[in-house]
């Protein structure tokens, strides 16, 4: 008879402590429900203003090709393009040999980072060696489609990517 009642007790507090624990692992999974679906999502938006950049680069592209316009209207619309779009800090008119024709940049210039003028440009395609620009640049070229490089870090140290759209 004396069991009974600490028996009981005993239940009754089993029973609370399996009830928080299974709220408390309802409340886990949820949040991370939560965080995989704000994951997807920002993904989607990611994915939606990579496809809109290059659309719009694409358009540029092919002015470019058709000769509706010239290096000051490519840098004016690179201009407009960098504007509406923080993300994007350089929009360059690269050649066939990867030698830049027109180029804007939306960022700050670093002169302490190529202290002579004759310096090379590390995030320009450079045959000299197989970086991440070269490989992208080398790829675009060869499918004639547009190519995302990896990513890399540019010359401050911010890791970046590029696109490359063949003319």
């Amino acid at each position: 008879m004396t069991l009974a009642p600490l028996v009981s007790v005993l239940l009754f507090l089993l029973a609370i402590v399996s009830a928080f624990w299974y709220l408390r692992n309802e409340e886990i999974e949820r949040e991370n429900e939560s965080v995989k679906r704000d994951t997807e999502i920002a993904q989607q938006q990611i994915r939606l203003r990579l496809i809109d950049n290059q659309e719009q680069l694409l358009r540029m592209a092919r002015e470019v090709v058709l000769r509706e316009v010239d290096v000051k209207g490519f840098v004016a619309q690179a201009e407009a393009f960098s504007r509406e779009r923080p993300e994007v800090t350089h929009v360059s008119w690269i050649n066939a040999k990867g030698q830049p024709k027109a180029s804007y940049s939306a960022s700050l210039f670093h002169p302490e980072l190529w202290p002579n003028s004759e310096a090379i440009d590390p995030s320009l395609p450079s045959e000299s060696r197989r970086s991440e620009p070269e490989r992208a640049f080398d790829s675009a070229r060869s499918t004639r489609q547009p190519v995302y490089s990896r990513a890399f870090q540019d010359p401050t140290g911010t890791p970046v990517f590029q696109l490359y759209v063949p003319l």
